[in-house]
């Protein structure tokens, strides 16, 4: 019998609607690495990943398609109107992005001249230290649209740096089990709801 991680779901709904896991962790009254931990043994179970995987053997269902754009704290930019398309527009202001480990996120042709010039200050694989760093108005940062819109004083300012399916995965084994069905349907949900990852 395959029996449903239902902690590690709930840890799950807590990230994608906070944004954060130092923020789900507090909001569940657990620690920072229990949030950790479960997420990662729920990704070994009901697994839940963008690009579609290549492994032979799984069963893929498309959740959800999303988006990341340039993400600029009001307090960095005040009233002005801005919407970064080239270098110049830029205005000067630092640029946060993710390394090229995660350049998928970020490939929008229009992007890359800007991604490799001086004006990165920060790169990193977190999206939650972007997220940190933005909202402590250090720069612009490259974010996904589900986490960013959880903070009313982040603002876009570009169109979509990257677009991509999210898929849920699960064993051919399990996929009858009445208890791994209503995982998915749980978790289908949760990404297409309006704190999901659309």
């Amino acid at each position: 019998m395959h029996i449903v991680d239902w902690d590690g779901l709930q840890v799950f709904l807590a990230v994608a609607r906070t944004g954060r896991l130092s923020t789900a962790a507090r909001r569940l009254d657990v620690e920072h690495t229990t949030v950790s931990r479960r997420l990662a043994a729920l990704e070994a179970e009901l697994a839940v990943q963008s690009p579609m995987p290549r492994q032979q053997g799984l069963i893929a269902t498309r959740i959800a398609r999303t988006t990341t754009a340039l993400y600029a704290a009001k307090s960095l930019i005040g009233n002005a109107k801005t919407r970064v398309t080239s270098l110049g527009s830029l205005r000067g202001l630092p640029l946060l992005t993710y390394t090229s480990a995660f350049d998928m996120l970020q490939e929008a042709r229009w992007f890359q001249p800007l991604r490799n010039s001086s004006a990165v200050s920060v790169t990193t694989n977190s999206t939650h230290a972007l997220l940190a760093a933005a909202l402590a108005g250090v720069g612009i940062a490259v974010l996904p649209r589900f986490v960013a819109r959880q903070h009313d004083d982040l603002v876009v300012v570009s169109d979509d740096l990257a677009e991509h399916d999210v898929w849920l995965i699960t064993h051919p084994e399990y996929r009858r089990d009445p208890r791994v069905r209503a995982t998915a349907d749980f978790l289908k949900r949760i990404a297409t709801g309006p704190d999901g990852l659309s």
